[in-house]
C-alpha cells in the first residue's frame, strides 16, 4: 500500500513537472512579458517542487527495492538528470525574461523533441525494466 502511494505521488508529479517545464517552453516563445513573470511564479510554487518530489518519490522506490544495481535505473536517471538540468535552464530563462533580458527565447521551442523522446525513454525503462 505505501508503495503504491509513493508510486502515484511520482507519477502525479512527473506530469506536473513536465507539464509546468513544456508551458514554460511554450511560454518563452509566445507570451508577453507579464504572461512570463506568471509562468515564472507557477514554476516556482509549482512545478520546482513537483520536480522534487520526483526525486525524492523515485530514490525513495529505488532504496526500498534495490534498483541502483539495475542497469535499467542507471540509464533512465541519465535522462532524469538530464531532463532536471533543462528544467533549471527553462526556469533560468524565464527569470531573466520577466525582467526584460532574453535571449533568443524562441529557441527554446528546440527542446520540446528532445523532451519528448527522453520522457518516452524513461517511461519505457521504468515500465519495462529491460535490463
Amino acid at each position: 500500500m505505501l508503495y503504491d502511494l509513493v508510486k502515484s505521488a511520482h507519477i502525479v508529479a512527473i506530469v506536473v513537472w513536465f507539464g509546468g517545464t513544456m508551458a514554460a517552453v511554450l511560454a518563452l516563445a509566445y507570451a508577453t512579458p507579464d504572461i512570463i513573470a506568471k509562468f515564472a511564479r507557477f514554476d516556482r510554487l509549482v512545478t520546482t517542487p513537483a520536480l522534487v518530489i520526483v526525486w525524492v518519490a523515485g530514490m525513495t522506490m529505488a532504496i526500498w527495492y534495490g534498483w541502483f544495481n539495475s542497469g535499467w535505473l542507471v540509464t533512465k536517471l541519465v535522462f532524469v538528470v538530464a531532463l532536471s538540468a533543462l528544467h533549471g535552464v527553462i526556469a533560468g530563462r524565464l527569470n531573466r525574461a520577466q525582467t526584460g533580458f532574453s535571449s533568443k527565447p524562441a529557441s527554446t521551442l528546440n527542446a520540446i523533441p528532445a523532451m519528448a523522446l527522453a520522457l518516452a525513454i524513461i517511461v519505457t525503462l521504468a515500465v519495462t525494466k529491460l535490463f
